[in-house]
């Protein structure tokens, strides 16, 4: 046996067997040809007087009876000895523990610098990556070219492409029937599956027994031995390695961050195309941008690279279903070649075989089909079927008519303790949810302690002139009163600041639809000119009109080009004074004693940096005495202990809220509501501060420059990051805060 020496082609130890080189590299230097059959520029293997055939045609020209499994394949073995075919040559050669990756394999790869024997994978690894001048993408060489290498993809790719005898499309060859017809990759898979000798399903073989026996992957993979993952340390089959060579679950290889082919982020993969990993976000710009296939014409995403032809899925070779076989539009995710839209609609024909209501259109139209997702689960959930059919059905489809009480009451999930099942608490959200969307399309009652807001929406609705009325109907209906019934529903305190904004945004709808209107335009009709021109007028309006904008474009009644940009908001943290802050709280715990309640607010505010409208709503309950006397009230989840003379005024507003029978600890005199902010800060005006905001950014400034900001967003209410934002505001050393008592 030759000794092993460097060859002068590749460099790599290996056996010489000419001309200094290596089997591989000697082959290399043959003058290519082209084949007859395949088409592909191979090294001569035979000639006849056709033309020259490569080794691979040769031998699928003249198959022989392999001795071990009996199928009829090219032999790979001397002629010499009895036929052998690949299968049963690789699989009878020996375990060669390679000293790359520590495995044993029957495919050896050559040896090292050393002698030492590696595998396939590990040669090929060893050659390292280079810039395949196909794609432009580091990729380990596949095939020596002209001015460079391709990789495995784009070697493929240079294949002559034939009308496939199997499917009739343009492919690349793959390989050739008896009769010389060509088959692509698909058509040549399909002709090579067989029983597998576990399962006996029509599987793709993956691998055969000791007898030659067929297997399927599924059974190959059962049949091998467990493994620890590379990253995780799950014992399994893993068909995959990552980067180090190392076993790869499928969680992991699904899990791992790869740089975007598309856009070049490093982020998840959601599919593999011939450029590369693509994420999401690229692939969904592909599904809305189809351009003309360069390959069959068609309008079709494409998945080739920016700068490349145009190429469909289907040309590609690619298994990706995009086309809705309902709607015919490219979209993602499919159920059973639908997408979502047309399944619910397909659900809601099962349901109502003869046609809504027309009363229910509307309610189907923005509480299901606005979201077909949830409109799906909505409609299959177990508490809401029945239900729903009766509804859509017409069982239950006569205006503010309330369907039966038992079904929609309001539901309390239950505590942990309880152990509910999660279907359970599935079904009870979707059903709140639903009753939600029924009591905003009038199906069933309002909630009486919104008749006002009701009233005021009627009002304004009134006024807008048809059709435009039916828009903003709709609007109001579905983006204003549908999330304020979401929080009433969850326990929301109906109070005048819960239902202020949503009657703003209902105002500036109505008043702005009316003057175009007045103008002889439509909302079809206008432009950023008019739009621009209003703000300019009223710019308080822009938050409320921006909300209705992005709703109306995103609904087509608006040109989807207008666009109102968010308001350029300063962060205001003028303080006052600390030597006031602390005066005017002195005074208001020693030296005066009228409104205990808004002295108790006002010092709230000047000691501890309370929102008004926070403090509006806090309980009676807050203000607490434990078995020591020691007073404390709750402003978040850790209650803070309370001193004289704080203590003493705190107890009292709360036995004078008691007494008065509220649950409130600032109690409004119209019953058992909670007092108004705006009447709390008249109030507090009254007593001195009236400059609550100041007053606010004194105290949080001052606490937040001797407090960690997890304790003050522990004790104060405030989110963590808004009690950073403070902590570096102020700064260790003061120094930034003094600049925030200097204006006034």
């Amino acid at each position: 046996m030759p000794t092993p020496a460097p060859c002068g082609g590749c460099g790599q130890t290996k056996q010489i067997i000419a001309k200094g080189l290596c089997s591989r590299c000697y082959e290399r230097t043959k003058v290519p040809i082209t084949c007859i059959d395949c088409g592909q520029q191979r090294r001569a293997h035979k000639k006849i007087d056709a033309g020259a055939l490569c080794a691979k045609c040769w031998g699928l020209r003249n198959p022989a009876e392999c001795s071990r499994c009996g199928a009829l394949r090219p032999r790979v073995n001397r002629k010499s000895e009895p036929p052998v075919c690949n299968s049963c040559y690789s699989k009878n050669r020996p375990l060669i523990d390679c000293v790359g990756c520590a495995t044993p394999q029957r495919v050896r790869g050559g040896v090292n610098e050393h002698g030492q024997p590696i595998c396939t994978r590990c040669a090929h690894r060893r050659r390292g990556r280079i810039t395949c001048i196909g794609c432009g993408q580091p990729r380990y060489p596949h095939r020596p070219v002209d001015g460079g290498h391709l990789c495995s993809a784009c070697s493929s790719k240079q294949r002559v492409a034939e009308t496939c005898g199997g499917c009739g499309r343009l492919r690349e060859v793959t390989s050739r029937t008896d009769d010389g017809s060509a088959r692509c990759y698909r058509c040549w898979s399909r002709a090579h599956h067989a029983p597998c000798a576990d399962c006996g399903r029509d599987r793709k073989i993956a691998a055969r027994t000791a007898a030659g026996q067929p297997l399927c992957g599924g059974c190959h993979s059962l049949r091998s031995d467990p493994v620890p993952c590379g990253g995780c340390g799950r014992m399994g089959v893993h068909p995959t390695r990552d980067a180090q060579g190392r076993p790869q679950c499928a969680s992991c290889w699904r899990q791992q961050r790869l740089a975007c082919s598309g856009c070049g982020e490093i982020t998840l993969v959601a599919l593999r195309w011939p450029t590369g990993p693509v994420c999401a976000g690229c692939v969904d710009d592909a599904l809305a941008a189809p351009r003309p296939c360069a390959t069959c014409g068609q309008m079709r995403p494409s998945v080739a690279a920016a700068n490349a032809p145009a190429q469909c899925p289907a040309c590609a070779d690619l298994r990706f279903d995009f086309e809705c076989a309902g709607c015919g539009r490219f979209t993602r995710p499919l159920r059973r070649g639908h997408c979502l839209s047309c399944e619910l609609v397909a659900a809601i024909r099962a349901v109502v075989p003869t046609g809504i209501p027309e009363e229910l259109t509307e309610f189907v139209e923005e509480a299901l089909l606005a979201n077909p997702g949830r409109g799906l689960r909505i409609l299959r959930a177990a508490e809401t079927t029945a239900l729903l059919r009766g509804i859509l059905s017409g069982a239950h489809a006569a205006p503010r008519t309330p369907p039966p009480a038992t079904a929609l009451s309001r539901r309390r999930v239950p505590a942990v303790a309880d152990q509910p099942d999660p279907g359970d608490v599935e079904d009870a959200g979707l059903l709140a949810e639903l009753r939600t969307a029924l009591a905003a399309a009038g199906i069933l009652p309002r909630e009486p302690s919104l008749a006002y807001y009701h009233q005021r929406v009627d009002e304004l609705l009134a006024a807008v002139p048809e059709p435009a009325r039916l828009v903003v109907r709709r609007y109001v209906r579905w983006a204003v009163t549908r999330p304020l019934q979401t929080q009433v529903d969850a326990g929301a305190v109906i109070t005048n600041s819960l239902v202020d904004w949503p009657l703003q945004r209902a105002k500036v709808a109505a008043q702005f639809t009316t003057a175009v209107c007045a103008n002889g335009l439509t909302l079809a009709n206008v432009s950023q000119t008019h739009l621009d021109a209003w703000l300019t007028e009223l710019p308080s309006h822009r938050n409320a009109l921006r909300a209705f904008v992005h709703w109306a474009t995103n609904h087509r009644y608006l040109d989807t080009a207008l666009e109102i940009p968010p308001a350029v908001v300063r962060e205001r943290r003028t303080a006052m004074d600390d030597t006031d802050r602390l005066q005017l709280a002195r005074t208001l715990l020693r030296e005066r004693d009228e409104d205990p309640p808004a002295r108790l607010a006002g010092v709230l505010v000047l000691l501890f940096g309370q929102h008004v409208t926070k403090l509006c709503l806090l309980e009676r309950t807050a203000v607490t005495v434990d078995d020591d006397g020691r007073v404390t009230i709750a402003l978040a989840e850790t209650p803070l202990r309370l001193r004289e003379p704080l203590a003493g005024l705190a107890l009292l507003v709360a036995d004078g809220a008691r007494d008065q029978g509220s649950t409130w600890l600032f109690p409004s005199s119209q019953g058992n509501r909670p007092l108004s902010a705006s009447r709390l800060r008249q109030r507090l005006g009254q007593l001195g501060l009236t400059r609550a905001v100041e007053a606010r950014n004194g105290a949080l400034g001052s606490l937040a420059a001797h407090m960690p900001p997890a304790l003050i967003a522990d004790q104060l209410g405030l989110s963590l990051a808004a009690a950073a934002r403070w902590s570096k505001a102020v700064g260790a050393a003061r120094s930034d805060y003094a600049a925030l008592r200097a204006a006034r």
